[in-house]
């Protein structure tokens, strides 16, 4: 039925269970038949909801954050002009290019900021991800006896167990 599948990340466990779901109902007369509700269950069953944007608290914080430092920057901008913009050249300026008031630049996009940290809570925190990751396996050096030199792995079992437990998977281990 099929002669090549592929993906990569999201791409590929869409494949999988797509392909999964036709091949166990390819006896019936359109084995494409409730593909499209099995993914749409799978994300469900392993989407998280990240603090960061979910909260009107921090949503709030962001937008008037925001708003506040577009102020900023104009007001830096307009005070700033006076001067040569080659000023900050001056050898002893230059390690300090970006640190003026007027480089600070935009902050985040309310998307962008809930990508990040998530990933921060999600990957980097001592909780995991609820039904795809367990949290963090810290494995320390023991080669150079660098306690600041560590590997972090993941459990990917709960992604596993979510993907059985929903019945798009006979036979995974």
């Amino acid at each position: 039925m099929f002669d090549i599948i592929s993906g990569t990340s999201a791409g590929a466990i869409n494949a999988v269970i797509i392909v999964n779901h036709v091949l166990q109902n390819r006896a019936e007369s359109n084995p494409w038949d409730g593909s499209v509700e099995r993914l749409c269950q799978y994300w469900k069953d392993v989407s998280t909801d990240s603090w960061c944007v979910e909260n009107p608290l921090i949503r709030s914080w962001h937008d008037i954050t925001w708003r506040l430092r577009q102020e900023f920057n104009k007001f830096w901008q307009m005070a700033l002009m006076a001067f040569d913009d080659n000023f900050r050249e001056i050898p002893c300026l230059l390690p300090f290019y970006y640190l003026w008031p007027d480089r600070c630049g935009d902050i985040a996009t309310l998307e962008s900021f809930r990508r990040y940290w998530s990933r921060i809570f999600f990957s980097m925190s001592g909780f995991g991800i609820p039904n795809v990751l367990s949290p963090p396996i810290f494995q320390p050096d023991f080669k150079f006896l660098n306690p600041f030199n560590f590997i972090i792995r993941y459990d990917n079992t709960p992604l596993v167990n979510t993907i059985r437990n929903i019945g798009m998977l006979k036979n995974i281990r």
